[in-house]
């Protein structure tokens, strides 16, 4: 049984200056904590409404509350009845594998649903390296890690100075892609090919950084066939672009 202590606990991780502060995140619904216990992170609770399933869980020690109690604990309308407490891995050994050719560079994404489908299209296209700005929203935010359906739990990302990362990646050879409208970006058909990629992409009201721009190899667009949009959806435009340089 949770006590009162352990449930107020819970419900500051809703909050990113608890979850960094704890180093804990919440992790809401079946899809999600299936995907959390096939990975290697450390989960340091699971809970569930009384008298509901989830007979696939058997195997890890699980909280039962009330349906009341549990709603208090998630951050969703219509909770599924099953959450994770689980524990924000160490980045400090984070590097980048040399059997990579293709990573993902994120400059800007503030909206939680767009990043969290970028990392759940990143993993479909075997993207398993994304490396997100500082300025882009918490990847540990309870939105995104729902929004990725559980792919966040097999990715390697890292959320740093794009800056300083990546003159790193071009001593190991990976050739800056940035996705940019402006007039010097060729369509993405057109670009040349390269054995190893990092994709450099920003938000649709603001793009890449004038910085990241400059420190890009070379600048890609999308051409547009239709005249109904401005600009593609971050999500949308991040799997045509995967796709291509998947092929």
């Amino acid at each position: 049984m949770l006590s009162k202590k352990q449930q107020k606990s819970i419900r500051q991780l809703h909050s990113k200056k608890f979850r960094r502060l704890e180093n804990r995140f919440l992790v809401e619904g079946f899809k999600c904590c299936t995907e959390l216990l096939r990975s290697d992170f450390e989960i340091e609770l699971l809970i569930k409404v009384e008298n509901k399933g989830f007979d696939f869980f058997s195997r890890v020690q699980i909280e039962e509350i009330s349906e009341k109690e549990f709603r208090t604990l998630s951050t969703h309308e219509n909770p599924e009845g099953i959450l994770a407490v689980a524990k924000i891995p160490d980045t400090k050994q984070f590097k980048v594998s040399q059997n990579e050719n293709l990573v993902l560079l994120l400059d800007g994404i503030s909206d939680p649903g767009n990043l969290g489908t970028i990392f759940r299209t990143a993993s479909w296209f075997g993207v398993t390296t994304i490396l997100l700005s500082e300025n882009c929203v918490e990847p540990f935010n309870p939105k995104v890690v729902r929004a990725t359906m559980g792919a966040i739990f097999h990715l390697n990302f890292l959320q740093t100075n794009l800056e300083n990362e990546i003159p790193k990646l071009k001593e190991n050879d990976f050739r800056i892609v940035g996705t940019s409208l402006n007039e010097k970006s060729v369509s993405l058909q057109k670009l040349n090919s390269a054995n190893k990629n990092a994709i450099l992409i920003g938000s649709e009201s603001h793009g890449i950084s004038k910085n990241l721009e400059n420190l890009s190899d070379s600048l890609v667009k999308i051409n547009s066939v239709g005249e109904t949009s401005e600009s593609l959806n971050v999500g949308v435009a991040t799997g045509i672009i995967l796709h291509w340089f998947s092929k």
